[in-house]
């Protein structure tokens, strides 16, 4: 990545002992003289990937110290269960073990196209969500079964197409998925809420944690175990939605079991839709509902609402005072003119954000809402926490480090330190009195360097729940067998911010919502109702800073 106008890079040579891209050079020469397939999981390819998995993590993971765990000790807990995995499944499941002790909100794995052309799929539309110090597990009513009974569902499921099905034949899999299609289903399906404690018998704590461990082949079952209306359980749960890759592309939304099927074969029959909406989310207050009195900002393009989600309004609190109101989404955008990311700022993304502050700039109260924002690209992070840093402040408090390959060595790369900053850009300063910002645990990446920096260097005040703790910047691997594995890398924030990394940033004010099961909401009712408390407590916060 370079580095943005403004900018600067520092580099640093690096000659010492070798990086694990040497190590694993001189090994891919050894191994194909062994006669590695990379087209068969036998066990010179399972050891192959997870020692590059190993190494990856030993050379380029910035979050060891965070973690809590050592390279060393990953390599005795999984490599030989990794190395003897007798099936794909297994050998995957294995590596996901090993990722989840990473505590690390960026760390994926994408499993291999060669052993598994079909879709990675996600049991049954399970959330997984913190409440207080718990990790719930939202499920919708109707897919709630032991794993006896679930058993004997598969089992009819599956009539007449068990060998199909195991070989990965699309047309048996959308008739699988079609049977298996929860009657009830939606965002207004009937929840019910379990305190999870774990995941086919690992301990998990974080919704993270969950959902990769949750991840697998769509048509296989996953165990969890916890707590159901004050009684321990373990539940079966079906791999029912989720992905379906294809060569060329993927499909970039979770897709349940209905649209999945229709994907995998038009032709299929699909059973009638049941939609029964869930009484207890009718008649929630909504957030629109609290902005619909709201006078909305010009100066938007609709390009830059959809893609960034970026949304201005002038709100008044509960004791008349006029406050800036600015929403970002994410820092994505899924579209680019052209088709190619530029490696610089979004310039339509700044003149939307220069339009804002042109209306809003001499606000005394302002109010940014990151809520549910998961982050995205770091340049246009830096575009947009510029217009609220002290002019004095010259960069952002945030680098990215990576090693990369300079000149050779004989057969040994000699490997270059290059670290990258962003300066502050040339944008117009803002300087409210008072200045919050709404966070959740949907809150990660840039959104949280967002945070971070405005906190320590603007006095925002976090106000909402624990974000999620993704600080660095992401690395990815292309391992031996052809699955992907991206992770946390070097870097962080830099002085005079503090490292959030695996712990998230702590609201100065914390919303606090009841107990998920006993609390009659949905997930997404939930996340929407920690929205609009956030944003009660900020208007209230502003008139009480006027006393």
């Amino acid at each position: 990545m370079g580095a943005r106008k403004g900018g600067a890079i520092g580099r640093t040579r690096w000659t010492g002992a070798l990086l694990w891209a040497a190590v694993l050079a001189v090994g891919g020469v050894s191994a194909s003289c062994r006669g590695v397939d990379p087209n068969v999981l036998d066990d010179r390819l399972r050891t192959a990937t997870v020692d590059a998995y190993l190494g990856f993590l030993d050379a380029e993971f910035g979050g060891l110290e965070a973690s809590g765990v050592t390279v060393e000790a990953l390599r005795e807990r999984h490599r030989a269960e990794a190395i003897g995995a007798t099936d794909p499944a297994s050998f995957y499941a294995v590596l996901r073990r090993m990722v989840v002790e990473l505590g690390d909100p960026h760390a994926k794995i994408e499993e291999s196209e060669r052993f598994w052309r079909g879709p990675i799929a996600c049991p049954e539309q399970a959330w997984p969500m913190l409440a207080g110090d718990d990790l719930w597990l939202a499920l919708p009513e109707s897919s709630v079964r032991t794993t006896e009974e679930l058993a004997g569902c598969l089992e009819t499921w599956l009539e007449g197409i068990e060998g199909p099905v195991s070989a990965g034949d699309p047309v048996a899999i959308a008739l699988l998925l079609a049977r298996s299609a929860a009657p009830a289903w939606g965002a207004g399906a009937p929840t019910v809420w379990l305190k999870l404690k774990g995941v086919d018998g690992h301990p998990v704590l974080s919704p993270h944690g969950a959902s990769l461990l949750l991840t697998g082949r769509l048509g296989t079952i996953v165990e969890v175990d916890g707590v159901l209306d004050g009684v321990d359980v373990t539940l079966g749960l079906f791999r029912n939605m989720g992905k379906l890759r294809e060569p060329g592309g993927e499909f970039e939304k979770e897709l349940g079991p209905r649209k999945l099927a229709r994907l995998l074969d038009p032709e299929v029959p699909l059973p009638p839709r049941q939609l029964r909406l869930d009484s207890s989310t009718v008649g929630q207050p909504r957030v629109e509902r609290l902005l619909s009195t709201s006078a909305k900002v010009r100066g938007v393009s609709r390009v830059v609402a959809r893609e960034y989600g970026l949304e201005a309004r002038v709100l008044i609190s509960p004791g008349g005072r006029p406050v800036a109101y600015l929403r970002i989404g994410d820092f994505d955008r899924n579209v680019w003119p052209g088709g190619e990311v530029p490696n610089e700022p979004d310039v339509e993304f700044l003149e939307s954000l220069c339009a804002v502050t042109e209306s809003l700039g001499t606000f005394d109260d302002w109010i940014v809402d990151l809520t549910g924002n998961h982050g995205g690209r770091w340049l246009d992070l830096g575009t947009a926490v510029s217009f609220f840093l002290p002019e004095s402040q010259a960069q952002i408090p945030h680098e990215i480090t990576a090693w990369l390959p300079e000149r050779r060595w004989g057969i040994l790369p000699v490997m270059e330190r290059l670290t990258a900053t962003q300066g502050r850009a040339d944008v117009p300063h803002i300087e409210p009195e008072n200045l919050f910002i709404l966070v959740d645990q949907g809150t990660g990446s840039s959104a949280e360097i967002f945070a971070a920096t405005l906190r320590t260097l603007a006095g925002a005040q976090l106000i909402g729940e624990r974000t999620v703790g993704a600080e660095l910047p992401v690395v990815t691997l292309e391992a031996p067998d052809g699955s992907r594995f991206a992770v946390g890398g070097l870097g962080g924030m830099t002085e005079p911010c503090g490292h959030f990394q695996g712990s998230g940033l702590e609201p100065d004010v914390r919303v606090e919502l009841g107990s998920p099961d006993v609390a009659g909401l949905g997930p997404r009712a939930r996340r929407e109702r920690l929205r609009l408390e956030a944003l009660r407590a900020a208007l209230v916060r502003v008139d009480r800073a006027e006393l």
